[in-house]
């Protein structure tokens, strides 16, 4: 539908986010870049920092993926929204980097305690998958009067020497949508074309771009998707509180807002906005969010309406626009409501999380993009030694990994990790160890006893980390 209202007895009832702790300054990575490149390719760190807007990025450790970061955004979200795994009937999940080519994420299903008969709804279209699945949650609320999980989550890929690699960033952010709500949607515009400026084909581990294309495409499409909302609407651009919109970098924000950045179009309420002066104070939360978290398509938007959400009061009226490349965008009308302000103070909010952060090395960066782009093993943390990780991740034994075996071992990977082939009871898995030697015979339980207690005082150690063999 182009345009349309919602029973607004179902809405977001809570939110929670993820973020890494690790982080990386654009200004020292780009500095690190330019050392074995030509002084022709070297680039300027103020055209990222200054130009793009983005100053740092959040990057998932290699112990980290899409389920791990899921699972503690949605955790978080349970103890806002005050719901139990048990009230949860269906779970839309949204990634551009899935753990399977093909199976649904049934990991986080279990990892949260979940019901074995809830249903499970896999989203991709690119950076607005997160969006698609609030508005088909209170569709189906409307329908089956059930509390709904929504959660995105993704470790952004890019090639290296690509733009996107001073860009992207990682993260999660999980709704819940039921009754008695906070927030309500009122309105909904759509503005979807056949535009191929983004795309990743099978098999490829990081996407390509049209560069200036995907930037024309993306003003071209939330400008008509906010046009569709606002002819439903009694409001004009002008009476909405806060506005945030995806951000592969904050910087596109204002571009599609300029009349000098094509393509022109007429009667561009954003352009309005300028024209008055108050486009930068209400788009301020989302610039300022982009810039320190990259971009973890699908999530940042909802971390942008997180942190919205968390610094708004009763009866306001926010303005969200997504984009996803291919080509989509959605612009959704959000009135707050009453209760708003204790639920925000029930759990810990967006600025919290950016204000704890450890800043790593351009060095490690680039290691743990090239682990990634060599198809490691995907990852689980089963035990965070890290103090700052603890974050109510629930412990979880899977495929009786402690009772097995050690079958073969490779070479350290990085320096910490080392791949290991483990017989187990469920049969064979492949592991990712850390913290002591393993060698072929060697009994599991033993070893990660060993690895827990090298925990206890230095780095932090992992338990086990695998994926199945099958």
């Amino acid at each position: 539908m182009i345009n349309e209202r919602y029973n607004e007895k179902y809405g977001i009832k809570g939110w929670g986010i993820y973020l890494p702790l690790q982080t990386i300054s654009n200004e020292e990575y780009i500095k690190y870049r330019n050392q074995y490149k030509e002084e022709k390719d070297k680039i300027d760190f103020k055209k990222i920092t200054e130009g793009l807007g983005v100053i740092e990025r959040r990057k998932a450790h290699p112990s980290e993926d899409v389920i791990t970061m899921a699972h503690e955004a949605s955790i978080n979200a349970f103890k806002r929204a005050g719901v139990k795994p048990a009230d949860i009937g269906s779970v839309y999940f949204a990634t551009e980097t899935h753990i399977d080519e093909v199976v649904a994420a049934t990991e986080l299903i279990e990892s949260l305690g979940l019901k074995s008969n809830v249903e499970l709804i896999n989203l991709t279209f690119t950076c607005q998958a997160g969006t698609s699945g609030i508005i088909s949650a209170i569709r189906e609320a409307n329908y089956n009067n059930k509390c709904i999980l929504v959660v995105a989550s993704d470790t952004a890929q890019a090639n290296i020497g690509d733009a996107l690699e001073y860009t992207v960033g990682d993260g999660a952010a999980a709704f819940i949508i039921g009754e008695n709500p906070v927030a309500v949607i009122k309105h909904v515009g759509n503005y979807t074309s056949n535009t191929k400026d983004f795309w990743r084909k099978p098999g490829e581990k990081a996407p390509s771009h049209m560069g200036e294309e995907t930037v024309k495409s993306y003003k071209k499409h939330v400008v008509e998707s906010l046009k569709n909302m606002l002819k439903e609407c009694k409001e004009t651009i002008h009476d909405f509180n806060k506005i945030g919109m995806h951000t592969p970098f904050p910087k596109m924000m204002e571009w599609s807002a300029r009349a000098d950045k094509e393509p022109v179009i007429k009667d561009n309420p954003l352009e309005e906005l300028l024209k008055k002066g108050t486009f930068f104070e209400k788009t301020r939360i989302a610039r300022e969010t982009g810039s320190v978290i990259g971009n973890p398509y699908p999530v940042t938007v909802l971390i942008t309406l997180a942190n919205m959400l968390e610094q708004s009061r009763q009866d306001e009226k926010l303005l969200i626009i997504s984009y996803g490349s291919g080509a989509t965008a959605m612009s959704l009308f959000i009135e707050t409501r009453e209760g708003l302000q204790e639920v925000v103070k029930s759990e810990k909010t967006v600025e919290e999380f950016l204000r704890v952060k450890e800043y790593i090395s351009p060095e490690t960066v680039l290691d743990w993009m090239k682990f990634r782009a060599e198809g490691m093993p995907q990852f689980r943390n089963i035990e965070y030694k890290s103090e700052m990780k603890r974050r109510g991740c629930k412990t979880v034994e899977r495929n009786n990994i402690s009772k097995g075996e050690v079958v073969s071992t490779s070479k350290s990977l990085d320096g910490i990790f080392r791949k290991a082939m483990i017989k187990t009871p469920n049969g064979i898995v492949e592991s990712l160890i850390a913290g002591c030697d393993l060698q072929p015979g060697t009994k599991v339980k033993p070893a990660l006893a060993r690895i827990e207690e090298l925990g206890k005082n230095g780095p932090p150690f992992y338990k086990f980390i695998h994926k199945e063999d099958n």
